[in-house]
């Protein structure tokens, strides 16, 4: 009789399941979480004035460029680095 009310018991809280990664980053759009997700609209955003700014002037478009290299490369490495904790 105790048996059969702990089988009970025991197959009622098989019914829940358990979050298994609860800290990881939620993804917004793709792979992308949202940090990176901005990163992207920064370095995107800045990718249009350079091309606004080469139509002025075409070495003017030389301004912009490095924020989009290190905006680009910070969401790839984050990226990369949230693949990396998943394994």
């Amino acid at each position: 009789m105790v048996y059969m009310a702990s089988y009970a018991i025991i197959m009622y809280m098989a019914q829940y399941k358990v979050p298994q990664d609860v800290e990881a980053d939620d993804k917004l759009l793709g792979p992308f979480t949202f940090r990176q997700f901005v990163y992207l609209l920064i370095a995107g955003g800045l990718i249009a004035i350079g091309v606004w700014l080469f139509q002025l002037f075409p070495l003017l478009a030389l301004i912009p460029l490095p924020p989009v290299l290190f905006f680009g490369a910070l969401a790839y490495l984050f990226e990369r680095i949230s693949r990396w904790r998943r394994i």
